[in-house]
């Protein structure tokens, strides 16, 4: 099993309740200040609902997502698809479990998603996620990700939250000035090593982001 190191709180209360390895679940608590479903209207484009419930129907019944939208169906305690799109519409969160699945495709029909948590090996299917404008929070547990540079195509994005993911710098982000939440946890490589380096060049303390400087220091500062 993989070891991990821990990062501590860029905020004065726990945020996260980290997934065990090879899990799905939460990363973060129901205290992380994220919007709540009312204050963002979801805006379902023409043909979305059909699209998910087409695919999804297609897929129980073998199709290539059979695994994901299984996951969507089982997150959501129901077996219509038609149903579980409605719930995600109610809620705006979608959950595609590293444990069960390594497809982003769903996502496209659910662009409309303010929170976001995916996992498992997807970083080659990352583009979906540029086609969601109103995404608060996304959450990356248990990935193959090294590079989250692709945030930055995301406006509305404000929390940022990566666990068990091979991040191996996160300078590249520090002109992301919209993130008001920044937490991360990565494994060691193979020789026993953290994938990511405690120093100014990979995790800056120094930057002009204060939510990254504060994430490096905190995380640069564990043993």
């Amino acid at each position: 099993m993989k070891k991990f190191t821990a990062l501590a709180k860029i905020c004065p209360v726990s945020l996260l309740i980290f997934a065990a390895c090879g899990h799905g679940g939460s990363h973060r608590s129901k205290d992380t200040p994220v919007p709540t479903p009312s204050e963002i209207p979801a805006k379902v484009e023409p043909g979305q609902k059909e699209a998910f419930v087409a695919e999804c129907e297609y897929s129980k019944k073998g199709g290539p997502y059979q695994v994901e939208y299984t996951n969507i169906l089982e997150m959501k305690r129901l077996k219509d698809c038609s149903k579980a799109f409605d719930a995600i519409v109610k809620t705006r969160r979608v959950i595609l479990s590293p444990s069960r699945g390594t497809s982003l495709a769903p996502l496209k029909h659910l662009t409309f998603c303010f929170d976001v948590t995916i996992g498992g090996k997807i970083s080659g299917e990352l583009a979906v996620l540029k086609k969601f404008k109103d995404m608060r929070t996304l959450g990356i547990d248990n990935s193959d990700i090294s590079d989250i540079t692709f945030a930055k195509s995301l406006p509305s994005l404000r929390a940022l939250y990566v666990t068990g993911s091979p991040l191996a710098d996160v300078s590249n982000i520090v002109d992301f000035v919209n993130l008001e939440h920044f937490d991360i946890r990565v494994p060691m490589d193979e020789r026993g090593v953290l994938t990511l380096p405690k120093d100014e060049a990979h995790c800056p303390v120094n930057s002009a982001n204060k939510v990254l400087n504060e994430a490096c220091s905190n995380y640069r500062s564990t043993k």
